[in-house]
């Protein structure tokens, strides 16, 4: 994932959850300056969307953010030991809006 300065696309919606502000589509990153994933496993997408919607309904997400997106499945980083995903958090559906953040996989 290092060297990853844009993301350049998302996936189509793969669930709508609604949280303190309202409703947040999850999705995927599809491609980035980097890589591209053509795919993701359907556990895979269940568990991030419950996170997603964890963090919503916690209002974690503020009223601009219209979509987030998993960039990374979960693992532990220097700067974060918790095991997390990464996520593209997207305000006014806006991709040049994006910023990344981790959620916690429990």
């Amino acid at each position: 994932m290092s060297g990853v300065k844009m993301v350049k696309s998302l996936s189509s919606a793969i669930a709508t959850v609604t949280g303190k502000y309202g409703k947040v589509t999850v999705a995927y990153v599809a491609e980035t300056d980097g890589w591209r994933r053509t795919m993701l496993s359907s556990q895979a997408q269940d568990e991030f969307v419950g996170a997603v919607e964890k963090e919503a309904k916690a209002g974690n997400f503020g009223p601009e953010v219209t979509t987030v997106a998993l960039m990374e499945q979960p693992h532990q980083s220097e700067n974060d030991q918790r095991t997390h995903w990464t996520a593209f958090e997207v305000k006014n559906n806006d991709l040049e809006q994006g910023t990344t953040r981790h959620l916690a996989t429990k």
